[in-house]
Formats: structure tokens, C-alpha cells, sequence
């Protein structure tokens, strides 16, 4: 079972690499936006039945992914590097990956865009560049690596969460949505298209686009919480 998801997401994360990895070229900010909707959306899903306990929980799974976020500004722009201490950094970045496909509403594309690695990790997915550059091999290998301990260790231990905190676990599902929602538009990648568009001007057809793109993720999240609901 474990070996069937540990495959089955790699697999998935390579051919989203692909596929997202050229939009990001053309639309970056639309890409993002798209995102943001999609989590907002699913949301709904995620609303604490018990409205009085867990707010801690809440506080804790909002800040988590937006401190994740805020590193991202100390790594000089996230461009992938490899420091002796950076090693276990990707096994775990790896791992938590992984865990993203057992809690409700985490993407591990959003998780990576919140810590400014999606975009180095997606650009530099190159045949050519991942040979002439060992260094970004081996990162790749120390992230599936994390990845397949992530697969092994992760769904065990969620249960195990889940177990004792009961219903309460809501509230931290929720908070780390909501931290992903807010951690995706505040991130090194979004900043500094932020200050292109106030040092030269708003692209207005990528800002259109992208808000169009955040409705229509929103509106398609929404409408698949809807339909759960009502089976």
C-alpha cells in the first residue's frame, strides 16, 4: 500500500513538474492565484463541527506555513544549493511533501510555493541541467528519498493525531490551509513579482487573468465540497 503511494505521488509530482513548469514561464502570477482559489474553496470542507475548542490549534496551523514562508527570505532567493546542513532540510522538506497527501487541504504544491522552492525546483527540472549540475541530481534523489519516508512513517502518525485530538484536529487542518492561503502571496516568488509590477508598472492582463483563474479554482473547489456534501 505504502510502496503504491509512494510511487503513485512521485509519479504525480513529476508530471505536474511538466505540465506546471511551462505555465509558470508564461503566467506566474495567474498560476499562483489559481492556487489560492483552489485552497479557499476546499476550505469549506474543513469547518470545525465543535465551534468553542481548538483554537489553538487553528493559531498553531495558521503560523506553521507562514514562518515556512518567511525562511524562504533568508536562503538567498531559494535557489537550490547544497550545504552539509541542507541535506536532512531537503529529506524533510521531502517528507512533508509526502504527509500533504494524507491531511485535508494541503497541496504539496503549495507548501513548496510557501517556502520559495516550487519555482527553482520546477525551472531547473531539466535533463540537461540536472546532468551537467550533481549537486542538483542529488537533490532530487534527497527530496524522493523524504518523499518515500514521508509515505512510510506519515499516515501512521496523522492517525495517531487524529486519534487523540478528535474532532479538535479540524481546527489545525483548517489553520494550515488557511496559513498555505495566505503564505502562497507573500512568498520571495510573489514578492518580487509584486515589486516588477511597482517598479515598472501592473501587468493588467496577467492581474485579470489571475483573478479570473483564483474565481474559477475557488468556484471549482467550492462545487466539489458541495457535492461531497450532499452524497
Amino acid at each position: 500500500m505504502f510502496t503504491s503511494i509512494a510511487v503513485g505521488g512521485i509519479l504525480g509530482v513529476i508530471t505536474g513538474f511538466l505540465f506546471i513548469k511551462e505555465l509558470l514561464k508564461v503566467i506566474p502570477f495567474a498560476i499562483t492565484t489559481l492556487f489560492g482559489g483552489l485552497i479557499l474553496g476546499s476550505i469549506f470542507s474543513l469547518k470545525p463541527e465543535n465551534k468553542k475548542d481548538g483554537i489553538s490549534l487553528l493559531v498553531v496551523g495558521i503560523i506553521f506555513p507562514i514562518i515556512l514562508c518567511l525562511i524562504s527570505f533568508f536562503h538567498n532567493e531559494m535557489s537550490l544549493k547544497l550545504n552539509y546542513y541542507l541535506i536532512f532540510y531537503y529529506i524533510i522538506v521531502g517528507s512533508i511533501v509526502a504527509s500533504t497527501q494524507y491531511i485535508p487541504g494541503c497541496s504539496a504544491s503549495v507548501f513548496l510555493m510557501s517556502i520559495g522552492l516550487f519555482t527553482p525546483l520546477v525551472t531547473n527540472f531539466n535533463l540537461n541541467i540536472i546532468i551537467n549540475n550533481k549537486a542538483y541530481l542529488l537533490i532530487y534523489c534527497l527530496l524522493v528519498l523524504g518523499f518515500v519516508i514521508g509515505a512510510l512513517f506519515y499516515a501512521k502518525l496523522i492517525n495517531k493525531f487524529i486519534s487523540i485530538l478528535g474532532a479538535k484536529v479540524n481546527y489545525l487542518f483548517l489553520g494550515l490551509s488557511l496559513g498555505s492561503f495566505i503564505s502562497i502571496f507573500i512568498n520571495y516568488d510573489m514578492v518580487l513579482i509584486y515589486k516588477d509590477w511597482y517598479y515598472n508598472s501592473i501587468k493588467f492582463f496577467d492581474l485579470l487573468l489571475g483573478v479570473t483563474l483564483f474565481i474559477v479554482g475557488f468556484m471549482a473547489s467550492y462545487r466539489l465540497y458541495l457535492r461531497e456534501k450532499n452524497r
